[in-house]
């Protein structure tokens, strides 16, 4: 049996084996040289070096014809056997990439994975059958290689600027309250009026305690406080749904919600910062069809100029 520290190489006992497989097969040197389009030479060399790698002799040459030895025919059989299974795993791996298939590892933030990507997978699961899918929902940006993902999806600025980036679309937020707690506290008309509320804070915002509004070119910063903070924007929603507060929801989110009246939308004649929705993956040359495929079904849902959960605008407006 082959050492694990044998060294792959173009002197290494390894790569000479199919040297070796051809010249059994042919019977001669002369004609392994014809068939691997090199000279008789070189075959032998190779064959020789074989040889002096394991410390035994694999063949008995004559001037009329060659002959195994013992040892021979057992490393014959044995590189025949390995060449086979080389064989089929570089089949295998071509197929991946004639027809989808294989597992497909991806990383999708919490909130964004569980209202808008979960929903849409069955459907890809029953357009590539030969495909499984192992979503991870975390908001903590992962090591792709390191940790195996195929691909994932990332919002603001990239963490590694070897990965592909393809961008996915733009993730923008509105300030949202109950019906029955604007009744109550009263509807802002400009954002100097969230001063008098109960404002619900999101934990993972840079200035938590601070809302950016726009309005043509004139930027206001906000002030605001509010009785609850959390890491985590569905918590925020439920809480803005039950009157506890103004909320800066994240569209993708809050869109339903609005539609369904549960939440309204206010200062819409204004916009806040946004950031870019990107699927991010290794590598370009070499894509797998599977990562190709995901890709493509992500494009077609959720990109152009306005994704489903922007749909809320036009039916406010």
């Amino acid at each position: 049996m082959l050492s694990l520290t044998t060294q792959l190489g173009p002197n290494s006992s390894l790569s000479a084996i199919p040297f070796f497989i051809e010249v059994v097969k042919c019977g001669s040197f002369s004609k392994a040289a014809d068939r691997l389009n090199i000279t008789k030479s070189a075959v032998s060399k190779r064959v020789n070096q074989l040889e002096a790698s394991l410390g035994i002799k694999l063949l008995h040459r004559t001037t009329r014809k060659l002959t195994l030895t013992e040892a021979g025919n057992r490393y014959y059989q044995a590189g025949l056997a390995s060449l086979e299974v080389i064989s089929d795993a570089e089949n295998e791996i071509k197929a991946l990439q004639v027809s989808p298939a294989g597992n497909l590892r991806v990383n999708v933030p919490t909130s964004f994975g569980i209202s808008q990507v979960s929903p849409i997978l069955p459907k890809f699961l029953r357009m590539y059958p030969c495909i499984s899918v192992d979503l991870v929902l975390s908001d903590t940006i992962k090591d792709l290689i390191g940790e195996g993902f195929d691909l994932a999806l990332q919002t603001g600025e990239l963490s590694d600027s070897t990965y592909i980036a393809k961008k996915l679309a733009s993730l923008n937020s509105v300030v949202c309250g109950a019906k029955n707690y604007l009744k109550d506290k009263g509807m802002p008309s400009v954002p100097a009026d969230l001063m008098d509320h109960n404002c619900l804070l999101y934990a993972h915002h840079t200035n938590i305690a601070e809302w950016v509004f726009m309005k043509q070119s004139e930027k206001e910063i906000i002030k605001i406080s509010g009785n609850f903070v959390t890491n985590v924007s569905d918590v925020l929603v439920n809480a803005a749904i039950d009157n506890a507060g103004l909320a800066r929801l994240p569209t993708f989110l809050a869109s339903s919600h609005i539609l369904n009246e549960a939440l309204t939308p206010v200062l819409t004649d204004y916009t806040m910062p946004s950031k870019d929705l990107y699927a991010v993956y290794p590598d370009r040359k070499f894509v797998p069809e599977k990562v190709k495929v995901f890709l493509k079904f992500l494009v077609d849902h959720f990109g152009g100029n306005e994704p489903s959960w922007e749909k809320w605008k036009r039916i406010n407006e």
